[in-house]
């Protein structure tokens, strides 16, 4: 339900709120029995290049369920990925905060789980168009056209496990959280397991609820994660540093990912069409 309801959001240009933001999902397959081998394969060789903390596939007997997603190559995670400018981390949290904000708008869309590792980026991507000013992708926000300058970095959200929306007739995708008390024990002062600490807050444990600050404090996250592991792997100004901290900063006030559209920080990065 959720993978369909986003891909919605990427081919219905047309309605009130579109976006490309979210994964292209090719096909989706339920299988049953071991991994193929050319999937353990390719298992292998991810695993030893970025190292897996899953279990190893070939585990998996032979009466195992497991679901195929087919996807685009939305490129390289944000935590392998190396930004080139400041105007590339800029482009990569508008990307972020609008396509939340169009599938908020669309179908009280919450993603639950946006780590830097649910997070895909790539140069020169194919969803541009050319604007006068750039590179830029085109998104649809409660009926209106927005053009926002991307520098030609393409953002790609995917993992939906934890998600939460509401189909158009009505149904509630989510996942029950409260299920997985250990999601909520992390270690204290870790972006990620503050971040799951907070959304149990936003939701007061009510996981079926719609709450939005959750997409606002993966935002948060974000940042921060860009603020200590990513700013010094490129040229970036003092200025510029704390710019991005006083975003940071003023991300707490919001309620959810189209307030945050309106920061101080995106000024002249998009407009109305």
């Amino acid at each position: 339900a959720i993978h369909n309801a986003l891909r919605k959001l990427r081919e219905d240009t047309d309605a009130d709120n579109a976006c490309a933001t979210f994964i292209e999902t090719h096909a989706m397959h339920v299988c049953r029995g071991r991994y193929p081998q050319l999937l353990v394969e390719e298992w292998e060789k991810w695993d030893e290049r970025c190292g897996s903390e899953n279990d190893h596939v070939g585990i998996f007997p032979e009466d195992q369920l497991y679901t195929i997603f087919v996807y685009s190559d939305g490129g390289c995670d944000l935590e392998q990925f190396t930004f080139a400018s400041f105007d590339e981390v800029r482009s990569m949290l508008l990307q972020v905060c609008l396509g939340l904000a169009v599938a908020e708008e669309a179908c009280k869309f919450e993603h639950r789980d946006l780590h830097w590792g649910n997070l895909l980026l790539k140069r020169g991507g194919t969803m541009k168009r050319c604007s006068t000013t750039g590179v830029s992708t085109e998104y649809t926000l409660r009926g209106v056209d927005i053009l926002a300058e991307t520098g030609g970095l393409d953002v790609q959200i995917i993992d939906f496990t934890l998600s939460r929306l509401e189909t158009s007739g009505g149904f509630v995708a989510f996942c029950d959280l409260a299920e997985d008390p250990e999601l909520f024990q992390g270690p204290k002062h870790d972006a990620q397991a503050e971040t799951y600490r907070r959304m149990n807050k936003a939701t007061r444990g009510a996981w079926a609820s719609f709450a939005p600050r959750t997409n606002v404090w993966w935002i948060y996250y974000l940042a921060t994660m860009i603020i200590d592991h990513k700013i010094d792997a490129f040229t970036c100004t003092s200025q510029q540093k704390h710019d991005l901290k006083s975003f940071r900063k003023s991300i707490m006030k919001y309620e959810n990912a189209s307030d945050v559209v309106w920061d101080e920080f995106f000024k002249d990065t998009w407009r109305v069409l």
